[in-house]
């Protein structure tokens, strides 16, 4: 499921970006780095990425686990990093870290998941 783990690590990259922006830009550090960490493009670039993924994984995972708690797991995520763009920037890293944070909750139950019916399967083929 390399969807999955791709997925994990664009939203774990918006967590990291959102938290550590701030940092950066606190202690002063200027530059490349900090102007290009602290446009709005960075956000698009990961959005990018994590939209085409989530709508890639999320009708696949509910067709396979029928699970409506995966689905709305990966929604709310999307939902709170898309506020993050267009809510107050007050408002920005807390709603990023936990859409991102659910994001990455869908992947990793996403995988878990995979794995548990593949495991199932593969003891149901070892005892026909």
């Amino acid at each position: 499921m390399m969807k999955d783990h791709l997925g994990i690590v664009c939203s774990g990259l918006c967590i990291i970006h959102c938290i550590a922006t701030p940092f950066i830009l606190g202690l002063g550090i200027t530059g490349v780095l900090a102007s290009v960490l602290a446009t709005e493009l960075i956000h698009l670039l990961l959005l990018l990425p994590i939209t085409t993924l989530i709508i890639l994984t999320v009708p696949t995972a509910y067709i396979r686990y029928r699970s409506v708690n995966l689905v709305i797991t990966a929604l709310l995520g999307m939902i709170f990093l898309i506020g993050a763009l267009l809510l107050e920037e007050d408002l920005e890293v807390l709603l990023t870290v936990i859409g991102g944070s659910l994001l990455v909750m869908f992947h990793l139950w996403n995988l878990h998941l995979y794995k548990k019916t593949n495991r199932a399967m593969a003891a149901d083929s070892t005892v026909s």
